[in-house]
């Protein structure tokens, strides 16, 4: 959702905490944590000035309860992804393992737009910290990182667990490099060339990182 005046808009969200949520991130986004005040996201928001207090406390609970709904959405759906790998028949595999969670991860990130919100509000956090230590880490970085590894050693026999969990960095490497390189293009004519196709993409990083991954196995374990 981009630029909307929720006073007038119909497909305005009924609830005013979602509301906020939604305005706040669009201006957070654009502005910065200083640069946006509390009327400028109840002003936008069609909601009256104490709703943020009320909802949330503070301007510095609602920035952080933006970044908490949004990590908590892409750790659900990409511990799903890796249980439904995990549960193929007859027995999951590697390339299928990391199809499945590269899908999920480049997923939220379809809609140009909204992702480049995102972005842009996730660049601002890194200049200009505003979130809890760890938060992104209790969130999405740990559980994925952890429930990712088990699985990867599963289904790459004699893969130690420092090896797994360096593997999975080199992947959401790519794919996060992948996903800004589209964003970043879009509008050029490089924008829809086939090599920024993101299921391409996809397909070519399962295959680099799937040989990668075999290739850290430990020695000894290549015929496991």
């Amino acid at each position: 959702m981009d630029n909307v005046d929720f006073a007038n808009s119909e497909a305005r969200p009924k609830d005013a905490r979602e509301r906020l949520l939604v305005v706040a991130e669009e201006l957070f986004a654009e502005k910065g944590f200083e640069g946006t005040s509390i009327r400028d996201v109840t002003g936008k928001a069609n909601c009256n000035l104490a709703s943020v207090n009320y909802h949330f406390g503070s301007k510095e609970e609602l920035y952080c309860e933006l970044f908490r709904q949004r990590l908590r959405r892409m750790k659900q759906s990409r511990l799903v992804s890796i249980e439904t790998a995990m549960a193929e028949k007859p027995a999951p595999t590697l390339n299928g393992l990391l199809s499945a969670f590269s899908k999920a991860f480049a997923e939220p990130f379809a809609d140009l737009d909204d992702s480049r919100r995102f972005m842009d509000l996730f660049a601002r956090e890194m200049v200009d910290r505003r979130l809890p230590a760890g938060l992104f880490v209790e969130e999405l970085a740990g559980p994925t990182l952890a429930a990712l590894g088990q699985a990867l050693q599963i289904v790459c026999p004699g893969i130690g667990e420092t090896a797994a969990k360096q593997c999975i960095m080199s992947l959401i490497a790519q794919l996060v490099h992948a996903v800004h390189i589209k964003a970043m293009f879009e509008g050029t004519a490089t924008f829809d060339s086939p090599a920024f196709d993101i299921p391409g993409i996809i397909e070519h990083i399962v295959k680099f990182s799937a040989a990668g991954i075999c290739a850290c196995r430990e020695t000894g374990s290549e015929n496991a």
